[in-house]
């Protein structure tokens, strides 16, 4: 039988949902571009915490790059049942655990906000956020 986590997502919102085409960059060329990833957590009471992840495309080269995007979401977070955990599993809860159940919201809304401005699809792949964004 599973157990139940103590770590309890209390949901999402949208901080940041920004994506403006750049009309000069030559559109039939190759780009070469940098996701930046970003996280926040912060304690916003009791047990309670929200974790903002934020991503971004960076050129390479500061050559030209034909859209910019930026996009930023805060999940909603507690940890209950915390009589006996120790500080260094509620970390570990937060900054791994928290962020592992937000990335595929940010993958999603990074997909179809470029989906939404008819270009490809830009889809993050899966990767290990606990080692990236240390």
């Amino acid at each position: 039988m599973p157990t139940n986590s103590i770590l309890c997502f209390k949901g999402y919102e949208l901080d940041k949902l920004i994506f403006i085409k750049n009309a000069h960059a030559e559109h039939d060329k190759e780009f070469e571009l940098v996701p930046k990833l970003g996280k926040e957590t912060k304690e916003v009471g009791k047990n309670n915490y929200d974790v903002t992840l934020t991503f971004s495309l960076e050129p390479v080269d500061n050559s030209e790059r034909p859209f910019t995007i930026d996009v930023s979401l805060t999940g909603h977070f507690k940890i209950e049942d915390v009589k006996e955990i120790s500080e260094v599993a509620k970390n570990e809860l937060i900054n791994k655990n928290a962020v592992a159940i937000l990335f595929p919201f940010l993958r999603s809304t990074v997909a179809s906000l470029t989906i939404c401005a008819n270009i490809p699809p830009l889809v993050l792949p899966i990767v290990n956020l606990s080692e990236d964004l240390k």
